[in-house]
């Protein structure tokens, strides 16, 4: 029996002196008691890692930006930062995830990373590779016959 995934998602600002410099707004998933050990670590580390980094690595770079906006007198736009987790089962018993990370600083591109994942659920571990096309449908003998 394959586990039942349910999404989670939060909404976190990150404050410097009272006010929001980075916030960040993660989507994941998590499986119920179903769920091997494996997947469900693999499936709760990008929140995680997204988190610390948002908290260690950012809220500093956006604090210091923020600092130089009050110091000109100008408007700061806090930093965005967005995880986004998809999941897919496939018919072939192979389980898709994708997780979408962005950074948005106001006059600067958005800064993107995607990380793909397949779990196979028959073999309980994680599939090496890209994945492989999804399985088309079987045909019926009458149409092998007209083929």
């Amino acid at each position: 029996m394959e586990p039942t995934l349910t999404f989670r998602e939060e909404t976190v600002p990150l404050l410097h002196e009272g006010e929001p410099a980075v916030v960040l707004r993660l989507r994941w998933a998590e499986g119920d008691e179903r769920c091997p050990g494996g997947l469900a670590r693999l499936l709760a580390l990008p929140p995680a890692l997204w988190r610390d980094y948002g908290e260690n690595t950012l809220l500093p770079l956006a604090a210091r930006a923020l600092r130089e906006c009050r110091t000109r007198s100008r408007p700061f736009s806090p930093w965005r930062c967005q995880l986004d987790t998809a999941v897919s089962r496939r018919a072939d018993g192979l389980l898709h995830v994708r997780w979408e990370a962005a950074l948005f600083r106001e006059g600067r591109p958005p800064a993107r990373v995607t990380r793909d994942l397949t779990w196979d659920t028959a073999a309980g571990a994680v599939r090496p590779g890209p994945l492989p096309p999804e399985p088309a449908f079987a045909p019926s003998p009458a149409a092998a016959d007209m083929i």
